[in-house]
C-alpha cells in the first residue's frame, strides 16, 4: 500500500480552473488515499479569492509571495515532509477516470519511462 500523497496545486488568478479542476477531482476516485495542497501564488481578482475561500473549508490553502512555479513547489515540499510522495500540478489539470492519481504513481513506480 502506498502512504498518503500529498497533491500539491499551484494556482494564480484562474478561478474556472480551479474550480473545474476539483470538480473533477470529488468526481473521480484517485485510488489512493491523499490530501490536497492549493498553493496560491497572491491572486488578486475577487474570483479566485473567493474560489479560495470555498475550497479552504475543505483542503488546505497556503499562499507564497513567489508566482514562479518551481519554487512553489520547492516550498509544499520543504514545509511538508511527513509525506513520502507528492503530485505537483497546475490549475488547469483534470481528472476523467477513477485511479488517475494511481496510474502515475504506479507508472512512476515501475520504472515506465517514456
Amino acid at each position: 500500500m502506498v502512504d498518503k500523497i500529498l497533491v500539491v496545486v499551484v494556482t494564480r488568478n484562474n478561478s474556472t480552473l480551479l474550480q473545474n479542476m476539483f470538480e473533477s477531482f470529488e468526481m473521480y476516485d484517485p485510488g489512493y488515499p491523499c490530501e490536497f495542497l492549493i498553493v496560491d501564488n497572491e491572486s488578486t481578482e475577487n474570483d479566485q479569492i473567493n474560489t479560495l475561500n470555498k475550497l479552504s473549508k475543505k483542503y488546505k490553502v497556503v499562499t507564497y509571495e513567489n508566482d514562479r512555479v518551481e519554487i512553489s513547489f520547492n516550498k509544499a515540499y520543504q514545509e511538508n515532509k511527513e509525506h513520502s510522495l507528492f503530485f505537483f500540478c497546475h490549475d488547469d489539470t483534470a481528472a476523467i477516470k477513477d485511479n488517475w492519481l494511481k496510474v502515475f504513481v504506479d507508472r512512476m513506480n515501475s520504472g515506465y519511462c517514456e
